[in-house]
């Protein structure tokens, strides 16, 4: 459950950093649109042959095995060394972009995540306000570990191309590699959310908010979900739990005045 509630569109939400949330006809909005070379011969002859003689047929080869996807992860961060480097040393570029303006914050994670959820209840312009919002994501997004980073990476790409059955065997294996990174169970959420299964979703969330209660983008696809479900009572109450943690969500607070007005009854 890739701007999320702000726009209530995928991903993220990031359930859900990127979550879709529900149109007003209640209908959820999808997410947006986001190598196999020729047969070989054996020794380069066109048909297999062993050797090119005629005639003389070289053995079969037993069909390779297929590699688990920690294995593939693995197999491919050792042989893209020098471009993870780089990569990484673009995303601090742009982590230190996007902390622009930000206050001089602990390298720690947790006093960071601290002092940014401090920044939205305080920043003094919504400019500010939306670049504490998108480190949290980012630091939500960092395991720790680059082979759980990178099965996150093929996943999300997996879920854009709505090749959901692979994401999900990637999810399937972070959540049991990671169990405490709460954003593998945020993106899990988010997949079971747009294959409609709400009740795999919402324990995903469930698990999502026990590691970190403040995930306003899980919060935010809980009560979307709700909502569909009828239980408008229940998700008013969770989207204003969203707005306590994360206020600067305008589309969330309209969404919350309009449940109220239903749940609640119009004024007279």
């Amino acid at each position: 459950m890739v701007s999320y509630v702000r726009t209530l569109s995928v991903l993220s939400f990031s359930l859900f950093s990127v979550v879709p949330l529900a149109r007003a006809d209640h209908e959820p909005v999808h997410p947006s649109d986001l190598f196999v070379g020729p047969p070989i011969g054996l020794h380069g002859t066109p048909d297999g042959s062993a050797n090119g003689l005629p005639g003389v047929q070289a053995p079969l080869l037993d069909e390779p095995k297929r590699l688990s996807p920690l294995e593939e992860a693995e197999k491919r961060l050792n042989a893209e060394k020098e471009a993870e480097a780089q990569a990484r040393a673009l995303e601090q570029a742009q982590r230190l972009a996007a902390s622009e303006n930000l206050p001089r914050l602990s390298a720690d994670r947790d006093e960071r995540l601290k002092g940014l959820f401090d920044i939205l209840h305080k920043a003094p312009n919504p400019t500010l306000a939306r670049r504490a919002e998108e480190e949290i994501q980012r630091i939500w997004n960092k395991s720790g570990s680059e082979t759980i980073d990178l099965l996150l990476t093929w996943a999300n790409s997996a879920m854009e191309q709505n090749n959901y059955a692979k994401a999900l065997d990637y999810l399937d294996n972070i959540v049991i590699l990671a169990p405490d990174f709460a954003e593998a169970w945020n993106r899990r959420a988010t997949l079971h959310f747009l294959q409609r299964d709400f009740g795999r979703s919402i324990a995903d969330v469930e698990e999502t908010l026990r590691l970190e209660p403040r995930h306003f983008g899980a919060l935010t696809g809980l009560g979307a979900m709700l909502r569909e479900l009828g239980r408008e009572k229940e998700a008013l109450f969770v989207f204003e739990k969203a707005l306590e943690v994360n206020p600067t969500m305008d589309q969330i607070q309209s969404t919350v005045e309009t449940l109220k007005q239903s749940v609640e009854g119009r004024p007279i």
